[in-house]
């Protein structure tokens, strides 16, 4: 009697990771100049910078002396306990034009 072969299992199918296109700067401005962080693990596609440091120029901290860098916002809908976290990319890119002059740059104390 003839052995059968199982049945081939089809393979899995690769999920494709949605992104949302990323306009130019001055495209950007012109819709909004709210931003949301980015995911944990990658960057702002206008700035390069990850989500941690982000954080640490929009919320208020001992590094920052209560006072953030960056203008931020939280995006909530009315009743919601949690929001969407914002950042306002004009604030965040004027300081990091600020960083390279180092005498005009705000403080900001080293985690050290």
């Amino acid at each position: 009697m003839p052995v059968e072969n199982p049945p081939a299992i089809p393979p899995k199918r690769e999920r494709k990771k949605k992104s949302r296109p990323v306009l130019p700067i001055a495209e950007k401005l012109a819709l909004s100049p709210w931003m949301e962080l980015p995911k944990t693990g990658s960057r702002c596609p206008y700035t390069n910078l990850n989500r941690a440091l982000i954080e640490r120029l929009t919320r208020p901290s001992k590094d920052n002396d209560m006072k953030p860098i960056v203008k931020s916002t939280y995006l909530k809908t009315p009743g919601s306990r949690v929001g969407t976290p914002m950042f306002h990319l004009p604030s965040m890119l004027e300081y990091l034009e600020q960083c390279s002059n180092p005498e005009k740059l705000p403080p900001l104390r080293s985690t050290e």
